[in-house]
């Protein structure tokens, strides 16, 4: 990789690095943060590498924050097709050199699928006891949450001596000294520059009635127009109700027309937060990070952490098991979306099976966040020859997991059909015809993204546009086809991309009728080398409505074999869907 270099970076470099995490990691950020970091910190101590190729195209980048007492690493960060190439490890010694690792106490939050990492190969070993959620408020009713401030029978702010004030009405060692007591060490730059002083932010102090500082924090905008809260550090949840509800007050432009608001709690307080609003807000949990270090974790005061002050994020929560010697023993993953949440990759080695391990890890992604919701997942079925099972023809057989998923853990709602995995091997494009030759194949994201939205609603009648983006039009490793007719009416998308074999996996696939569906699978299968597609096989997750009719429709010119079957099953209800259009679902983690 020669033609990529490695530069310090600026402003607009991070505005470079939001833009593309938002894209493909869903990422979202306050691009004044940086100019929030200068003033904390000054050029020289916020370390920012950044990659780039010789004509200034962006790659990744990754920061370091070196503070006087320890060092932190943020917005480590590679767009997807530049990975696997030794980019990000160039970026992470580059921001943090051996010497100042060796010198500080380096800290960092880790998403889950990168914690492990982190630990075994970098040396962030020491964690703290509770995690970084990633929390969004919704439907937030300021009303009610001025009278729930009226109501409470403060504790730390006695009813009617509460009072909330200004920072610019507040002396500042004061408020420094109040930071100490969360933090336990003394951040004067940090309390003046990075909160005091922030011109794209508001503060807040509240008091009690002797004039004591008993919280404070922190609102601002993020790129995409929401506020988030932090810091917000609180001695009690009577302060934290105070705090938000004078902070939310200068955004009442905003919420009118996006009703969400961020916070980045300490795991610990979650529960007291969701408690405090309930009837006031739906509070959503998007994820979670490990906040780990690589010699202690330095002394803090978590019980008053409702808001840290700062972190990157994932959309979706993961959670693998680790032997204690480092190696993979199982996982299990759940997607919280708007109207529903998802669980899949949930998996444990044979031989560490009966240990309860999937059990624990199953319990991890099941947060309150994602049991309050209607919970769907694929339950597995294998495929069984005659001879084995002793019957007269090959079957499909459940697996065990099936009905423990439902008699157990509630997933009682079936849907009318089940997913067949179909294996696609001997193709042979010549013969893949089609009698309608009208239609126009045109690559997905050259075209409008709300017309392939528009189009996947109305098949999944979810929404899910931000992951549809990411995980499909926008996705570096995929190639993205979208039909159209000679009016300019899509009538079809469709996903294809390799595996990790290197064989091809179509989904989804969404057409209008058959005719549609052929011209996709051919456009979508010649679009890579022969060497692909006629050496490995091609796999698509089919529901069993369609199996039969795409097995006539490719007769003669492909074979077609029906390796395993998984059964969609849910908690509440199963989803409002058009399974007539539906040809290949998306993916075996979400439902279409």
């Amino acid at each position: 990789m020669d033609d990529i270099v490695i530069v310090a970076g600026k402003k607009k470099d991070f505005i470079d690095a939001g833009k593309a995490s938002g894209i493909s990691e869903g990422w979202v950020m306050c691009y004044e943060d940086y100019d929030a970091y200068l003033s904390w910190l000054g050029a020289d101590k916020l370390r920012h590498a950044v990659a780039k190729t010789k004509v200034g195209e962006f790659i990744g980048c990754c920061m370091c924050l070196n503070m006087d007492d320890m060092a932190f690493v943020a917005m480590y960060y590679v767009r997807p097709k530049y990975r696997g190439k030794g980019i990000g490890e160039r970026l992470f010694k580059t921001a943090l050199p051996t010497s100042l690792m060796q010198k500080k106490n380096v800290g960092l939050h880790a998403a889950p699928k990168m914690s492990a990492v982190y630990d075994k190969v970098l040396g962030f070993s020491n964690y703290t006891a509770w995690k970084s959620d990633v929390i969004q408020l919704q439907e937030i009713d300021i009303t009610k949450l001025k009278t729930s401030l009226k109501q409470l029978p403060f504790t730390a702010l006695p009813k009617g001596h509460c009072c909330v004030k200004d920072v610019s009405e507040i002396q500042i060692d004061k408020l420094v000294a109040y930071d100490e007591s969360v933090y336990k060490s003394s951040r004067v730059s940090f309390v003046q520059n990075f909160i005091a002083k922030r011109r794209d932010a508001k503060c807040q102090i509240a008091l009690d009635e002797q004039g004591s500082i008993v919280g404070y924090g922190c609102a601002h905008l993020l790129s995409n127009g929401s506020p988030i809260l932090c810091p917000i550090y609180c001695d009690s949840d009577d302060a934290f109700i105070a705090l938000i509800t004078k902070l939310l007050s200068f955004y009442s432009d905003q919420l009118k027309k996006n009703n969400n608001v961020d916070l980045r709690p300490a795991s610990i307080k979650t529960p007291n937060i969701t408690a405090l609003l309930e009837g006031i807000a739906k509070v959503v949990k998007k994820g979670d990070n490990s906040p780990q270090f690589t010699k202690f974790v330095p002394d803090h005061d978590a019980d008053k952490l409702y808001s840290v002050a700062d972190l990157n994020v994932f959309p979706q929560i993961v959670v693998v098991n680790y032997c204690t010697d480092g190696d993979f023993v199982g996982s299990c993953m759940s997607l919280l979306f708007d109207d529903m949440a998802f669980v899949g990759l949930y998996f444990v080695l044979p031989q560490y099976r009966g240990r309860q391990i999937g059990t624990r890890l199953f319990s991890s992604v099941m947060t309150q966040s994602v049991s309050n919701a209607n919970v769907g997942l694929h339950a597995g079925w294998f495929f069984c020859v005659a001879e084995e099972m002793h019957r007269t023809s090959s079957s499909f057989v459940a697996l065990k997991m099936s009905p423990t998923y439902d008699r157990i853990l509630g997933f009682s709602h079936y849907a009318e059909w089940t997913t067949d995995i179909v294996q696609i091997s001997s193709v042979q494009l010549d013969k893949i015809k089609c009698a309608n030759n009208t239609f126009k194949v045109e690559n997905a994201h050259e075209t409008p993204f709300s017309e392939s939205f528009g189009y996947e609603r109305s098949i999944s009648k979810s929404s899910r546009e931000k992951f549809f983006q990411i995980t499909s039009v926008c996705r570096d490793d995929a190639i993205c086809k979208a039909v159209f007719t000679e009016a300019g009416k899509i009538i079809g998308f469709g996903r294809a991309r390799l595996s990790l074999i290197g064989s091809l996996i179509l989904g989804p696939l969404y057409c209008d009728d058959d005719d549609i569906f052929v011209v996709l699978f051919k456009s979508l299968i010649e679009s890579y080398p022969d060497s692909v597609w006629k050496s490995t096989n091609t796999l698509m997750r089919s529901p069993s409505a369609k199996t039969s009719r795409i097995r006539q429709l490719l007769s003669g010119a492909a074979e077609i074999t029906e390796v395993s079957r998984l059964q969609p099953q849910f908690t509440k209800f199963v989803p409002e869907h058009d399974i007539s259009r539906i040809y290949a679902i998306t993916d075996l983690t979400v439902f279409v």
